[in-house]
């Protein structure tokens, strides 16, 4: 079977579901499956995003947002932006949806399945959906638009920048606000950080509590947004 460029990592996933692990957020357990393949175990820059959103919620005013996760995994920075009032899109490899589904319902309230990725679908309030998306390749036409899109360990192979970016462009526009999350010490994170900063207006948030993972707050640079108006 033909293959696009940016599945080749990932080839050898399994649906084997693996060991709990649980993590205290917001005064309540989120319990999660886990995987054995890259995208079936929660990294540093994802636990370090959610505590992120954790402690500026009120600041991020993320009650009420309608939020994207991109390369979701697990789904733990999803599902503390449940827990905060976001209403949540988490998406991820057909692969990886499954397990990511278990763990959406196992910690949330209306979790919707959608099988069709290129369907039309806008959650309710406070209904969340778990669907298909792949960088460079998904239409976006029927995700609706988002007022938050975060992703946490995606630069982790040089190969997905160029798709992650091209899907970043199509997400972070007008008041769109995307924070994404990287181990520092990879190449891929410092080349990514770089083309990034070409495309939109990046600012790095100062998190020194979480040592060597940097969160980027990315927008729509200002000529674009001029542009875009006109």
């Amino acid at each position: 079977s033909t293959q696009s460029t940016w599945e080749i990592p990932f080839v050898r996933m399994a649906l084997v579901i693996y060991p709990w692990t649980r993590y205290l957020f917001c005064g309540s357990n989120i319990t999660l499956a886990q995987g054995s393949d890259i995208g079936g175990q929660v990294w540093p820059a994802g636990e370090a995003l959610a505590r992120y959103f954790e402690r500026h919620a009120e600041q991020l005013n993320v009650r009420g947002r309608r939020c994207l996760e991109l390369g979701s995994g697990l789904g733990l920075v999803g599902i503390v932006l449940a827990k905060l009032g976001a209403t949540v899109t988490f998406t991820d490899l057909p692969a990886l949806l499954p397990n990511l589904h278990r763990n959406a319902c196992l910690n949330l309230e209306n979790v919707v399945f959608v099988e069709d990725s290129e369907r039309e679908f806008g959650p309710a309030e406070h209904q969340h959906c778990v669907r298909a998306l792949e960088w460079g390749k998904t239409s976006l036409a029927g995700f609706g638009q988002f007022d938050l899109v975060v992703c946490a360990d995606v630069v982790y192979f040089p190969e997905l920048l160029a798709p992650l970016l091209a899907t970043l462009t199509e997400l972070i526009r007008g008041a769109t606000v995307c924070y994404l999350a990287f181990a520092q010490e990879r190449a891929a994170a410092r080349k990514f950080l770089r083309q990034s900063r070409v495309l939109f207006h990046v600012e790095e948030e100062s998190c020194p509590e979480f040592g060597a993972v940097t969160i980027l707050r990315m927008t729509q640079r200002n000529e674009e947004v001029l542009r875009s108006s006109h």
